[in-house]
């Protein structure tokens, strides 16, 4: 009996240890030079791209183009519902890269506006706290 319930521990400390990966979300490279770099451990490819696509749509972000096997996506915002060419106020490249370890999600940031100094960095820290928020859930 003894050695039954000694097994049964060992097992769940196994289960609880090795299996169940611990959720990590670390941004590695911050906004510069308007590129910037998420790495993600515990959760799987599709976990991120889905969390990574409801949190754009979320934010009132278009998702132009969008390739899961390639892991890009294409995303623009726009200062008004009316479609017109110089309209962009925002456009995000995103690649998502795995490995069996981690995720790797890496977004470049283009303004639509001749503003040298708009970087980006609010945008991305809410884009950010909303991705960690809905990753945790």
């Amino acid at each position: 009996m003894r050695k039954l319930i000694a097994c049964l521990l060992f097992l769940t400390f196994i289960n609880v240890v090795f299996v169940q990966a611990e959720f990590k979300f670390e941004v590695t490279q911050e906004m510069k030079n308007k590129e910037a770099e998420i790495t993600i451990t515990g959760k799987t490819f599709d976990e991120v791209w889905k969390a990574t696509t409801r949190t754009l749509i979320s934010q009132k972000f278009q998702i132009k183009e969008s390739d899961k096997e390639s892991g890009t996506i294409f995303a623009q915002k726009r200062r008004s519902v009316f479609y017109d060419v110089e309209d962009v106020s925002s456009a995000w490249n995103f690649v998502l890269e795995s490995d069996e370890e981690e995720i790797i999600v890496f977004c470049v940031y283009n303004t639509g506006t001749a503003n040298l100094l708009s970087t980006g960095k609010k945008p991305f820290k809410k884009f950010r706290e909303k991705l960690k928020e809905r990753l945790s859930e």
